[in-house]
Parts: C-alpha cells; structure tokens; sequence
C-alpha cells in the first residue's frame, strides 16, 4: 500500500526532478514528510516566502532550455495567492511550471475555513491548466497530464491542488501493478513529427525568398534549440537576423549578420531593418507589443511586398498572432502566413534545398545601418554610468573566454534592457530575465534557481536597486544553501526607467519613484556575503574583476548616475521613429501616456 503523497515523490523521481522549492504549511506537510525522508534523492529548497519559491522555480526551469518544469509546492491559502505574480509570469514567457498546493480538508471545502481559498478560480486564467483533486480521482494519472500539458508546446504552468486528507489516502498495490509507466503513451503520440502540408509552405518560402529583395529573419525564444540549423540558413542565404530579448544569442551577435536584438529598447539598426524588409521570415516569436511598435505602422513594406510568414510549433501561439493582426487588417491571409510545424524540422528540410543568397545591395544596407545606428548614452569620462558597468563585465567575459559557461539574470528596468544591450550575447539562453509580464524583483530569486540547475556554470544577477529590494530577503536562501551567485546592483536610488516615463509623459510629476536604500553593504554582510563597493568609472574594472574572482557569493554594489535607456521607440510611434539620444526629444508627444 502507498500513501498519495509517496506516489507524488515517487512521480517527481521519475521524471528526473532534482530540486522542489517552496515554503512549509499546514496544509502540505504529508508531501514534505516524502521529501524529508529522501533528501538524498530530492532536494527541498526552503525559500523566503512562496511568492520567490515561483520565481526561483521559473529561473530553474529557463536556465535548463525548459528541458525540465520547476516544481513548486506550497500550502493552501496564502501559499496560493502567493503563486499568483510568479504563475502568470511563467505564463506570459512559456515557462514550464508544476505548482502543488495543499487545500484544507474535502469536508472543510467552501466553509471559509482555515487557509482555505478558491485555489482553482484564482489560478485558472494565470496557467495552461489546474485541477482540484477529488477522492474519486487518480492522483497518477492527474500528474501525468499536468506533466505533459506543462511540457507540450506552448510550455507553461500548471496547477495541482490537493486537500489534506487525499494526501494521507492508501492506494492498493495490486492498482498500481496496472498502471505501467508514467506518461509512457502522451510522449509517443507527442513527439511523432507530422507537419501539415509541409511540401506546400516549403515551397511558398522558397517562392516568397526567391522574389525578396530585402529579406529578414526573427528569431525569438523558439529558436534556442535551433542554434545549429538557425546558423547553417542564416549562413547559408545571408539573410540578416535579427532576435527578440529571450532569443538573444541564438545566432550569435558577433556575426556580421546578426542585427542584435529589436524592439522598444533594441537594436536601432534592427529595428530600421525591419521597417525596410519587404520579407519577414518569424521563427518561434509571437510578435509581441515591445517589439512591433505601432502595429498599424509595423512593417509596412514587407506587408505591402512579400509579406510576413509566421513559424511556430504552437498552434495557440499561430492564432494568437493571426488574431493580433487581424485587429489592424481586414484580411491577414493577404500578406500574412502561418506555419504551425516543428521548427526544427522546417529549418532542416529548407537546409536541404538550393537558395540564392541575399543580394550584395540588402547586405550594404545593413552593414551601412549597423555602422550609423548604434547603442547610446551620455557617456562621461568619470560619472560612473549602468552601461559602464555592463560593458566592463563584457569585456571581462570575453577576454577570459566565459561566455558560453556563464547565465545572466537579471530584473526589470533600464538595467535590464542594458545588461541585453551591451553585452554581446555569443549562445541561447544565456539571459534568464522575464520578458511579457516585466516582472521586477525576479533576478536574484532566477539565480537561485539557474544555479541550482547549473551547479558548474557561472551565474550572474544584475539588479537595480527597485528590483533587487523586492526580494533580497531571498539572500538568506543563498546563505541557508551555500548558492555561489555574483550579484551586482546597479543603485541609483530610483525606479529610473519609470521616473524618465514620468518626466516625459506626465509633466515631470515625481510620485513614488525615488528610493531611500538600505545600506547594502552591512545587508549584504548581515546575510554573510562579501562586498565590492564602486563609486566611480575609474575602478569599475577593478571592481568588476574583484567580483568575477571572488570565491564565494558576493555583491557588487555600483553607485551610478541616472541615466535615460536609448533608443526609445515612443508610444504610438513606429518601430523606427526612435529617440536614440537627447537631440531627438522633438519627437515625443506628451499626449501619449507612458508605455505600459
């Protein structure tokens, strides 16, 4: 005979899981007393509160290339609600996520008892699917699918909720005889590679290259599997590239092809480029609003010209952007097609035939945009600015050859978008950040977890000092486990990138975006960690090598000046109506509210 909560471990163990994060309660402690005699086997981490234990969880699963789910396991009520912001975050980014929460017991149900809350209701609209087990259900089976819906394209979270007392139930042995294999069916139906109509929209692609005379790819997150067959198409046709913020480094950027990455705070080259294609060729990227701009002004010639072709392994993602588009345009079909196949398999088979390369015009094109339109800043000679700090870091990593052994969180804010700017993404999933719902306070809780999942690469949090207070009490995780992390804190004592947005579009009107910081030093020494202190540009390199040479956790705090992120693609403006520095400040309009 096994208990429920033994058949969950047993489960967990299975499908090759190494680490469960969460935080202890009432109503889960069956599952944790699984854990607690198996520790060998299956490691808990304890975090500050389960809100982190999500994040942590979502920085896990990213840093592994969704190769595995983070597990997460929290008690009911509060352990629930708690799971909210980090849910939807792994929602909005693709994240795969199997969250179990305890319930109180099925008799206690709907009395308002205890730490009960409507767990289902509450995460309904923020995961792929959830389910509230009942005494008639079984609990291998219920965890079969969450396993598979999580891990099935579009990956994301899921959710199990289980009262106490199911947890304690018997499930008879001769039962579980005839149950043969967790999941052993789901993955052979779901890795047979059919793509619909494949000969059909190979031979479009090839017809609509054949015609283009200023073609372009996209690449985004769906692409970080794909370095190899990404490389030899780029390669082989010369198509400039370009990628969204999750896809940096999927083709790497030092190519002289690689147009970095686009968007509100991308590349203005790439976004120039894009404007200009009269072919857009989108792999494994859903079009999101911080890339397009303006949709009714976003890529006029290539929608006027040879169109835009949608690739992508979900089909959710398809009729996401088809119904996106159809928005703007009447009749999408007119310059707008989508493919919904393994991208994988699409590259290979458009590797396999013969394509003309790009003409030498579209090429000098690029290399004429790539050289005029670069990253910006009011650089100075001994103001200590963010993109100082990043590029000192850069050029750390390169000369000592890290880039492929090093991940790199990061929060949200201008430290975000400088840390994809300046430093030169080389390989795929590199930069572990959250990207749709701009969650703040997700990096140092993302390095947590991609160190635990990569225990012999380098990881890096690069934080703004907003962020980082959101959640440094997630320093005692890495005090209580012993995580080696580098931390470095951008500290200007502002949510700067919101306090620009205030000065531009809400009439200079300051209102809870500056900060009275913590002494960061004695925190950070509270908590047992060493300490780099920079306060101006001269020893930034210093201080940067003092970090990446220290042998144990440390934090690096950096005093900078504010500074505005450029370029800036305002709203409603188009993809390439950017200010890119302060002389092109004519072209807001402060009737516009401030971005999202």
């Amino acid at each position: 005979m096994t208990k429920v909560s033994k058949l969950i471990f047993d489960f967990l163990l299975k499908k090759n899981i190494k680490h469960v994060f969460g935080y202890s309660g009432g109503a889960i402690l069956p599952v944790l007393n699984e854990l607690n005699n198996n520790t060998n086997k299956l490691r808990f981490i304890k975090n500050s509160t389960e809100q982190c234990s999500g994040y942590v969880a979502e920085g896990y699963s990213k840093s592994l290339n969704k190769t595995q789910p983070g597990i997460i396991i929290s008690t009911s009520g509060p352990g629930v609600t708690n799971l909210i912001t980090p849910l939807q975050d792994a929602y909005n980014d693709g994240i795969p996520l199997i969250a179990i929460t305890g319930q109180v017991p099925t008799d206690a149900i709907g009395t308002d008892a205890f730490q009960e809350c409507d767990a289902i209701e509450l995460t309904r609209p923020c995961t792929k699917w959830n389910k509230q087990v009942s005494e008639d259900d079984d609990i291998c089976v219920i965890l079969d699918i969450a396993y598979n819906i999580s891990m099935s394209a579009r990956k994301g979270p899921v959710h199990i909720d289980i009262p106490k007392n199911i947890m304690n139930n018997i499930i008879e042995e001769e039962y579980l005889d005839n149950y043969y294999i967790f999941g052993e069916s789901y993955e052979k139906i779901n890795n047979i590679n059919n793509p619909f109509n494949l000969k059909n929209h190979l031979y479009t692609i090839l017809s609509k290259l054949d015609k283009s005379q200023k073609p372009i790819i996209i690449a985004g997150q769906g692409c970080n599997h794909l370095t190899d067959e990404l490389k030899h198409f780029v390669n082989k046709t010369k198509i400039p590239i370009t990628t969204t913020l999750h896809g940096v480094g999927c083709y790497n950027e030092n190519n002289k092809l690689s147009l970095e990455w686009l968007g509100m705070h991308g590349n203005p080259a790439a976004n120039y480029a894009v404007q200009e294609a009269d072919l857009i060729i989108a792999i494994g990227t859903r079009f999101d609003d911080r890339t397009t701009g303006n949709l009714r002004r976003y890529a006029i010639n290539a929608i006027n010209g040879n169109g835009i072709i949608h690739i992508d392994s979900s089909m959710a993602q398809i009729i996401k952007v088809r119904k996106l588009f159809s928005k703007y345009y009447e009749n999408t079909n007119k310059f707008y097609m989508s493919i919904n196949t393994d991208t994988k398999y699409l590259l290979n088979e458009l590797n396999q035939n013969s394509i003309d390369p790009v003409n030498i015009v579209w090429l000098r094109r690029i290399e004429y945009l790539k050289e005029q339109f670069k990253y910006n800043y009011n650089e100075c000679k001994l103001t200590l600015k963010g993109p100082d700090v990043i590029k000192s870091l850069n050029r750390y990593l390169t000369k000592n050859d890290m880039k492929k052994n090093t991940l790199i969180t990061t929060g949200v804010g201008n430290h975000q978008m400088w840390t994809s700017q300046y430093i030169k993404w080389e390989y795929p999933n590199r930069l572990i950040t959250s990207g749709s719902l701009g969650t703040m306070g997700v990096g140092v809780p993302f390095a947590i977890g991609s160190k635990l999942a990569n225990p012999n690469e380098t990881v890096i949090c690069i934080d703004g000092d907003s962020s980082f207070n959101m959640t440094s009490n997630e320093l005692q995780t890495i005090l209580e486990n012993k995580i080696d992390v580098k931390i470095i804190i951008l500290n200007d004592n502002r949510q700067q990138m919101v306090y620009t947005w205030q000065k531009l579009f809400h009439n200079n009107n300051i209102i809870g975006t500056e900060n009275k910081n913590p002494n960061y030093k004695l925190l950070a020494e509270s908590y047992g960690l060493d300490t780099i202190i920079c306060d101006n540009k001269s020893t930034v390199d210093i201080s940067i090598k003092k970090i990446m040479t220290n042998k144990n956790s440390v934090i690096g705090i950096f005093n900078i000046e504010p500074e505005m992120c450029y370029p800036l693609v305002p709203p409603g403006k188009a993809l390439d109506n950017m200010i890119i520095d302060s002389r092109d400040m004519y072209k807001l309009d402060n009737k516009q509210n401030a971005p999202n």
